[in-house]
């Protein structure tokens, strides 16, 4: 298991490194096998005990607010930064980090925003004193989706692992619980 750049999931699997890729990718080569998993949303998060849940919540607060961003590439922005700056807004970045696994213990602790997507969030709220608020603004869902290079179709062992990665997902759409 590793992480890979979202903007191009077909290196690894055309060069062999990575049998099967799954997540969210904008682009994809016809090229390339794909299954859609499920279906995900948006949700923001703030600590349990966060200034602005005694204050109201509209989207003048959520761009006043420092947001902590989850990205591997130095000065790359999401889609939630393309919708604010498609309204002449834009959002405070306080801190980058590079993976998801230190998100929940940063927000729990500090006066930081970040929005991430829900089922993420909804893991995060059961295990640690955070909070989830919902966008004041619309945001897109997005498609997570399995993909394979055509060269695996016949080896068992890579079908068998998209075979339970889709058995594991299946119940996921249209639901709230996690992976």
């Amino acid at each position: 298991v590793r992480s890979l750049q979202v903007s191009a999931p077909e290196e690894p699997l055309d060069a062999g490194t990575v049998d099967v890729a799954f997540g969210f990718f904008p682009e994809v080569p016809k090229r390339l096998n794909r299954r859609h998993l499920f279906t995900e949303t948006m949700t923001c998060l703030v600590r349990d005990d966060h200034p602005v849940l005694y204050q109201s919540w509209n989207l003048e607060r959520f761009v006043e607010l420092p947001h902590l961003f989850v990205s591997t590439r130095q000065g790359s922005t999401g889609v939630v930064d393309a919708i604010l700056s498609e309204r002449g807004l834009s959002r405070r970045i306080a801190l980058v980090v590079p993976h998801f696994l230190v998100v929940p213990y940063i927000i729990a602790e500090t006066d930081l925003l970040v929005t991430v997507n829900s089922r993420i969030a909804d893991t995060y709220v059961r295990e640690l004193p955070l909070r989830s608020l919902p966008p004041p603004l619309p945001l897109p869902e997005f498609p997570i989706t399995l993909l394979w290079h055509p060269r695996s179709d016949g080896d068992p062992g890579i079908a068998w692992l998209r075979r339970t990665l889709v058995e594991i997902c299946s119940d996921i759409e249209g639901q709230s619980k996690p992976l």
